[in-house]
């Protein structure tokens, strides 16, 4: 229960250091120390907040958040055995990482519905056991097969793949 408590403040800390990307101000140093502020009120805990360019990286408790708003990319460091979901641009790209797991989401632009089915087939035939929901307008997909976890969220606008490898102890 700790654990999930813990990885929802960080998902938090997320969302509001990607408000820091939607701030164009001048002040960018105020709302980094801001974000650190109000983290540290929520959490009872310091915070480090670095932002260069548009990688912002969020460390906090021994635990590492990395989000590159401009990542274009597949991220090498994904297993091979991760299916891609081939000729769709990647719009943005998020790292997160700490002492038991390495985590990625890559958010796609434009997609149709039709992708579902074919991403839980690659999934499949990559040797991942799978879930699958799907509506008219959308679903997800997921896998997980030995220390990996994936799943492929696509609606009729967009899709996300989120990828969760656990480490080795």
């Amino acid at each position: 229960m700790k654990k999930q408590l813990n990885n929802w403040v960080l998902f938090s800390c997320l969302i509001m250091m990607l408000g820091i990307f939607a701030c164009k101000q001048s002040t960018k140093e105020s709302q980094v120390e801001a974000a650190e502020q109000k983290i540290k009120e929520e959490t009872g805990k310091d915070v480090d907040i670095k932002q260069e360019g548009q990688n912002v990286t969020l460390e906090m408790d021994g635990e590492k958040i990395t989000v590159n708003e401009g990542g274009n990319t597949w991220p090498s460091e994904i297993p091979a055995e991760v299916p891609k979901l081939e000729n769709l641009k990647i719009k943005k790209v998020m790292r997160t990482d700490n002492d038991e797991m390495e985590a990625w989401s890559i958010i796609y632009e434009g997609t149709s519905v039709d992708r579902l089915d074919r991403y839980d087939a690659a999934l499949k035939a990559a040797g991942f056991k799978t879930m699958k929901i799907k509506t008219p307008k959308g679903g997800q997909t997921s896998g997980e097969k030995g220390n990996l976890g994936v799943s492929c969220t696509i609606s009729e606008e967009a899709a996300m793949i989120s990828v969760q490898k656990q480490k080795s102890k």
